[in-house]
């Protein structure tokens, strides 16, 4: 995970300032400004972007499914706390676009619910408040995706709320574990 932090960091960070000092730079600096502005811009969409695909990749990361499912069956392990806890982190700290925003926040509503009710040793709740959560979990990841991966060429197929790829390519071909052999 710490190289993906690197990378990020050298591949769009490193960049960003680059283009900030040359922003600063020149005398024709306001000739040059709405250019330089949708140079920002996009650059700025660009970093939010690659923010929410690696937040989610890290929320999907997260064994929300069995962790609720033990919590169903009435088994609390010390993990559910921190797990939950990095949800909240998660959701609270990412610049989510507009779009995903105000489901960010009913995700993470839900994750404090769970905290509260696990931390007040109350099972019935924390089962609510589970189950909850990772209905809002498996809706909102499946969402980000949709919106991250809007500009992917269709062979990159797509996810169920299962997360495994459905769906035939637009070349017809099925995935590899879909082929009649």
């Amino acid at each position: 995970m710490a190289m993906i932090h690197r990378a990020f960091i050298l591949g769009v960070l490193v960049p960003l300032l680059a283009l900030v000092a040359a922003a600063c730079g020149g005398s024709d600096a306001n000739t040059d400004s709405s250019a330089q502005q949708s140079d920002v811009e996009a650059l700025r969409t660009r970093l939010q972007r690659d923010e929410m695909l690696y937040s989610n990749l890290e929320l999907q990361a997260l064994p929300i499914h069995d962790m609720n499912e033990a919590i169903l069956d009435g088994d609390v392990e010390g993990t559910f706390l921190p797990t939950t806890r990095t949800l909240i982190r998660i959701a609270g700290m990412t610049d989510w676009s507009d779009a995903l925003q105000a489901d960010a926040m009913a995700m993470q509503d839900h994750a404090i619910g769970l905290v509260r009710a696990l931390e007040g040793g109350h099972m019935e709740a924390a089962k609510t408040a589970s189950t909850d959560m990772h209905e809002a979990w498996h809706q909102f990841t499946v969402k980000v995706w949709s919106e991250i991966g809007g500009d992917l060429p269709p062979e990159a197929g797509t996810t169920s709320g299962d997360h495994e790829p459905t769906g035939t390519p637009a070349g017809g071909t099925p995935p590899a574990g879909d082929r009649a052999e």
